[in-house]
């Protein structure tokens, strides 16, 4: 008896697994679930060398503009994972430091903060779990060749403008402005006009 099997090619081909992609595009993603932290070997690393990283599971809540996200079959693709590895220990610049390192864009943006700022912040991964955050995301074959869809890079959040509340002494100010009871109003199409005493009299009144 056999103890192995091989597939046929359409065989293998109609049993294998299939997970579409979602087109190129800027979508809000959700940090669903953040691994232990592993020592690896470094990404085309020629001498061994090891790093730290974060495998991070993010999963699809809909386009950046808020509508409904969609893949290649135009089915539904809200809740589509998307996979990550974050590199704590690869979270400068790149490109001349005109760039930020994505992980580097994902710690800042997610805290809503500016990645290019000199201030040294603390954190955990495990903390941004549940957190919400735009990437653009971009469609690449994997090492097997199977078409798989990856984080291109975050993007920095806008900031809204932030109103101030009045403050008190305006507030004072506002209320200490006479109200004019619309019993005291004169009847309408009757003009008042001040006399030498600053008393209101009507026009009808003066002799022409």
């Amino acid at each position: 008896m056999s103890k192995y099997q091989a597939l046929g090619k359409k065989s293998w081909e109609e049993a294998r697994p299939k997970f579409p992609t979602v087109p190129d595009d800027s979508y809000i993603l959700r940090v669903l679930e953040v691994k232990p932290e592993e020592e690896k070997q470094k990404y085309q690393s020629k001498s061994g060398e090891m790093e730290r990283q974060v495998s991070i599971i993010f999963e699809i809540v809909s386009k950046k503009d808020g509508t409904l996200a969609k893949d290649y079959e135009n089915q539904d693709a809200t809740g589509k994972k998307i996979f990550f590895t974050a590199r704590p220990d690869s979270m400068g610049f790149k490109e001349n430091g005109t760039v930020p390192a994505i992980t580097r864009q994902l710690v800042y943006y997610i805290l809503g903060k500016d990645a290019f700022s000199d201030e040294t912040i603390e954190f955990d991964f495990k903390d941004f779990e549940g957190q919400k955050i735009s990437a653009f995301i971009i469609e690449k074959p994997n090492q097997k060749g199977d078409m798989t869809n990856r984080i291109d890079r975050f993007i920095k959040p806008i900031k809204r403008p932030q109103f101030s509340q009045p403050s008190q002494t305006l507030k004072s100010k506002i209320d200490d402005i006479p109200v004019i009871e619309e019993d005291s109003m004169p009847p309408q199409g009757i003009k008042f006009q001040p006399d030498d005493n600053g008393q209101g009299i009507s026009v009808s009144d003066i002799p022409f």
